[in-house]
């Protein structure tokens, strides 16, 4: 069941290999093993998902600083944000609770719709 939200901005590089980086804050935060999903979100659409994957380590044995989006997942991006290096984006993953750095509202709704338990706990930067 996913238990941990993450909201933040994410940077999408697609004419540099079609990579994403998280912010280091939420890199730092992943649960070993845990398999992650990338949702973007966009003013005019529902979160759209784009990406899953398993954290990386990079050769110093931290979290790798940024993932290749597959071509197949990447391109569900919609074109109005594929031409951005910094979309508005969601992290939703496996953990003990939920973390909510902002957009409340929102949060609470994406976490209705993965199944999370009502109530969690919120945490903000």
């Amino acid at each position: 069941m996913l238990s941990r939200l993450f909201i933040g901005s994410y940077t999408f590089t697609p004419r540099n290999g079609r990579r994403f980086r998280p912010p280091k804050a939420i890199r730092a935060s992943y649960a070993p093993g845990a398999e992650y999903q990338v949702f973007l979100l966009t003013p005019e659409a529902s979160p759209v998902l784009i990406y899953s994957f398993r954290p990386e380590e990079a050769p110093s044995g931290e979290p790798a600083a940024s993932y290749r989006v597959p071509k197949d997942q990447f391109l569900r991006i919609p074109p109005q944000c594929a031409r951005f290096f910094d979309c508005p984006c969601i992290l939703i993953g496996a953990g003990d609770r939920l973390e909510l750095h902002r957009e409340e509202a929102f949060a609470r709704r994406m976490a209705a719709l993965s199944g999370t338990p009502l109530p969690f706990d919120i945490l903000r930067k």
